[in-house]
C-alpha cells in the first residue's frame, strides 16, 4: 500500500498529466480547425499544407507552456477582481506569457538548426506583423473559454464543473 506520503506527489503528477492532457486537445482542437480552414484557403490556390503534426506538437507545448504559468502564479494579482475582468486580464497575461515563451522556443530551435537569432526572429509568424496579431488575437480568443472554465470551476469547487459536464447518475452527478 501505498503511504500517504508518497499519495501527494502522485496525485499531483495524476493531476498535472490531466491537466496537460486537457489543455493539449482543446488547443490541439483550436489549432487543428484554424489549419483546416487555411489549408482550405491555400489549396484555392494550388498550395497545399500539412498540418496536423504541427498543431499537435505546438498545442501540447502551449498547455505546457501554460502549466508553467501556473505554477509561477502569473495570475497572484488578478484573484480578487470581478470574474470578467479577471478571465479577461488573465487571458492576456497568459498570452504574453505564452508569446515570451514561443519566442524563445524559436530562438532554440533556430540555433539548433545553425540559424541566427535575427533569422529565427524573422520568421516567427513567416516574418508578417500582420500575421503575428493574427495569430495573437486568435490565441487570446482561444485562451478567453480555457481561464473562463478554469476560473468558474476555481468558484464552483474544484471538480464540482467536471462532475456536472461528464457525471451522468448517482450522488457524483449532482453539482451542489
Amino acid at each position: 500500500m501505498i503511504s500517504e506520503r508518497m499519495q501527494q506527489p502522485i496525485w499531483k503528477i495524476e493531476h498535472e498529466l490531466k491537466e496537460l492532457a486537457i489543455l493539449s486537445l482543446y488547443l490541439y482542437a483550436c489549432f487543428g480547425g484554424i489549419f483546416l480552414y487555411t489549408d482550405s484557403v491555400l489549396r484555392e490556390h494550388g498550395v497545399t499544407y500539412e498540418y496536423w503534426g504541427f498543431a499537435a506538437i505546438k498545442a501540447l507545448l502551449l498547455a505546457k507552456f501554460m502549466l508553467i504559468g501556473d505554477a509561477l502564479h502569473l495570475d497572484k494579482s488578478l484573484k480578487h477582481k470581478a470574474m470578467v475582468y479577471s478571465v479577461l486580464l488573465k487571458s492576456l497575461v497568459y498570452l504574453g506569457f505564452l508569446i515570451l515563451l514561443s519566442g524563445i522556443e524559436e530562438l532554440v530551435v533556430g540555433l539548433i538548426h545553425g540559424r541566427s537569432a535575427v533569422h529565427s526572429v524573422e520568421e516567427i509568424a513567416d516574418g508578417s506583423v500582420l500575421q503575428f496579431v493574427a495569430s495573437c488575437f486568435l490565441l487570446w480568443l482561444i485562451l478567453i473559454p480555457v481561464i473562463s472554465i478554469r476560473q468558474l470551476d476555481a468558484l464552483l469547487g474544484e471538480g464540482v464543473l467536471y462532475r456536472a459536464f461528464f457525471a451522468t447518475e448517482g450522488p457524483s452527478a449532482k453539482v451542489r
